[in-house]
């Protein structure tokens, strides 16, 4: 019997043990969504930087010396202290929250783009794309909150504070989704790939 590519792949699923094919489809999803974010990068070039002072005077990178350390191309290397600050592009007190970390001798703070985080307590709900969660516009964004995300992110490298920006925190993208997520990481990418304080993204 002949058999085509969807069926072999059916049957060597089958035969893989659960946790190999919750393993296999985690990366193949992840592979994914690196081949998105690196199309859309190529569009970025000429986007004029915006830097701060140190240690965010520009973007950092992998040595090629010390594999295990970032340095920027100043060849400044970077000590990391990591703080979560979730709500920030949509808290009350920005200021505070810089201050709060700074404080807590941090130099990054974790935040997310999309999501609701402690929704019983905060009552925030970051939301990038037009609509709402529950009756989402993913054709259009949501051009108030991209703006004032820029400008607390602008507010963080004049107080010397860097992001990890979570891209997804409540909602869970599928394969079905990759075109509308595409428009989403380019609108990222446009926006926020221009601030040298930006030093890592999570999906």
């Amino acid at each position: 019997m002949k058999l085509n590519s969807n069926v072999i792949m059916q049957n060597f699923l089958v035969r893989m043990k659960r946790s190999r094919v919750l393993e296999f489809l985690k990366i193949f999803f992840s592979f994914l969504t690196f081949l998105v974010l690196f199309s859309c990068s190529s569009n970025n070039s000429t986007i004029e930087p915006v830097s701060f002072e140190k240690p965010w005077d520009s973007p950092y990178r992998v040595s090629t010396t010390y594999k295990h350390q970032l340095v920027n191309k100043n060849g400044n290397f970077l000590y990391i202290l990591n703080k979560t600050a979730w709500a920030y592009f949509l808290c009350e007190y920005p200021d505070k929250v810089l201050e709060n970390a700074k404080k807590h001798g941090a130099n990054v703070i974790r935040v997310c783009l999309e999501g609701t985080p402690y929704e019983d307590s905060l009552h925030y709900d970051l939301w990038p794309w037009g609509g709402t969660r529950n009756n989402p516009d993913f054709s259009t964004f949501n051009l108030p909150y991209w703006q004032q995300v820029e400008e607390r992110i602008k507010l963080a490298g004049e107080h010397g504070i860097g992001f990890d920006i979570v891209l997804y925190f409540d909602f869970k993208p599928t394969i079905d989704d990759l075109a509308v997520q595409k428009k989403y990481c380019d609108m990222v990418l446009k926006r926020l790939s221009k601030y040298s304080n930006i030093l890592t993204w999570e999906i």
